[in-house]
């Protein structure tokens, strides 16, 4: 499953996603873990976990449209929030998208700034924190 699926992204700027993860994961000091969901056989989600140096980050939860509102997310973030503390990380931080928002702060994550990105057709990300 491509991440373009839960985060219906366009599959151009999903691939270049996954080419940086991809090259992460094959160094030598990979500090980038990924966690499938699944309802039954069938992949439905993802989430990753990011080890910094004094922080664990969560990042690309999503869940494809079909498989929405059945727990996958909560599950994949619980695995991912669980393994960051089961290597010893106490700060957990993640980017929430409006309908993640409200299951982080049930979680007990407290909002301390926003970012927003933009994309311009034909370039790279380019992010701008408000």
């Amino acid at each position: 499953m491509w991440v373009a699926d839960g985060f219906e992204i366009p599959a151009n700027v999903a691939r270049e996603l996954y080419r940086g993860m991809l090259r992460k994961l094959a160094s030598s000091d990979a500090d980038v873990v990924n966690y499938p969901g699944y309802i039954g056989r069938r992949l439905v989600g993802t989430s990753t976990l990011f080890l910094g140096k004094s922080a664990a980050g969560l990042y690309n939860v999503t869940t494809v449209p079909s498989a929405r509102g059945k727990g996958v997310g909560s599950a994949t973030t619980h695995l991912t929030l669980s393994e960051g503390r089961r290597r010893g990380f106490r700060i957990g931080t993640l980017q929430s998208s409006k309908s993640g928002y409200s299951i982080y702060k049930k979680l007990g994550f407290e909002e301390r700034f926003k970012i927003s990105s933009y994309v311009l057709a034909g370039s790279s990300p380019v992010r701008h924190i408000s």
